[in-house]
C-alpha cells in the first residue's frame, strides 16, 4: 500500500513538474513576442 501511494505521489509530482513547464514556455513565447515587437520598432525609428 505505501508503494502505491508513493507511486501516486510520484506521478502526480511528476505531472506539476510538466505544467508547470507547459506554463513557464508559454510565459517565455509571449516575452520573446514582446521581445520582438520592440526590437521592429526600434529598428523602424
Amino acid at each position: 500500500m505505501m508503494y502505491v501511494f508513493c507511486h501516486i505521489k510520484k506521478v502526480l509530482l511528476t505531472r506539476m513538474q510538466v505544467q508547470y513547464d507547459l506554463h513557464l514556455l508559454s510565459l517565455g513565447e509571449e516575452e520573446m513576442k514582446v521581445l520582438g515587437r520592440q526590437n521592429r520598432e526600434s529598428s523602424n525609428r
